[in-house]
């Protein structure tokens, strides 16, 4: 039901490096440290915090996340249009 929650999930055990991209379309680099992601009334709630190499530690809504990408799966990506 909620995809989103799985990456987090994932991002969040493995403490790999994560391309974060929230609601704004601003796409931050870095690690999920902590999380408190749920599914409630049939609603995602909670936060994570990510420590990005823009903006250091930041504290994020589940709700304003659009995706989060392994940092190699996104590398190359803006250049790669033919």
């Amino acid at each position: 039901m909620f995809p989103i929650l799985q990456k987090i999930d994932k991002a969040a055990e493995t403490k790999g490096r994560q391309t974060l991209i929230d609601k704004t379309g601003r796409h931050l680099h870095g690690v999920v440290e902590e999380t408190w992601v749920r599914i409630s009334g049939a609603k995602m709630r909670g936060k994570l915090v990510f420590v990005s190499d823009e903006k250091g530690k930041l504290e994020i809504d589940a709700n304003d996340i659009l995706d989060l990408l392994p940092a190699e799966n996104t590398a190359g990506q803006a250049g790669s249009k033919k």
